[in-house]
């Protein structure tokens, strides 16, 4: 994959750290922030899907509240929230 360059500044500590992440004396800056970004990047697009589904059953009325989930009442709710008689 061709590359544009980019120069950043970083301090010490932190060239050292990526440093320290690197799998071989090979890789380059571009592989560790991929290596360190690639799980979150894939996260989001799940997490991202699983909002859209939602979404659509929320719309559609395909969802269950709380209180159905977890047979939650109203004396169970004076109790959670602290007002308890």
């Amino acid at each position: 994959m061709k590359t544009k360059s980019a120069l950043i500044k970083i301090s010490p500590e932190l060239k050292k750290f990526i440093d320290s992440m690197k799998l071989n004396s090979n890789d380059t800056y571009n592989d560790v922030l991929w290596n360190f970004f690639e799980p979150y990047m894939e996260r989001s697009k799940e997490s991202l899907e699983r909002s859209r589904i939602a979404t659509k059953e929320y719309e559609s009325g395909k969802f269950k509240t709380v209180e159905q989930v977890f047979g939650i009442n109203d004396f169970d709710k004076e109790i959670l929230s602290g007002n308890s008689r």
